[in-house]
């Protein structure tokens, strides 16, 4: 994921975000990075392959305004850290 799709937009607002947020989330897209509870780095589509898109998202945008967050995969087992602590610098 390179670029919020019009999607990935309609499910950010369903969960509470606002167009003008946008541009936050989409820079900490480029500039954040992950890891799972061994401190193993993963790369972004990692992320969202364990995770899903929507729970990506969620997690990514969380972060974009908070520094970092977490998430869990589905089955609960792998957790993801988000860290986009580059935004604030």
């Amino acid at each position: 994921m390179k670029t919020l799709t019009q999607a990935n937009k309609d499910y950010l607002l369903s969960i509470g975000y606002k167009p003008c947020d946008f541009k936050q989330i989409q820079k900490a897209i480029s500039v954040t990075t992950y890891m799972d509870e061994n401190n193993t780095k993963l790369s972004k589509e990692q992320a969202i392959d364990l995770l899903g898109v929507n729970t990506y998202l969620s997690g990514i945008s969380r972060s974009s305004f908070h520094w970092s967050s977490c998430r869990q995969t589905t089955d609960g087992k792998i957790s993801i850290f988000f860290d986009s602590s580059k935004l604030f610098k």
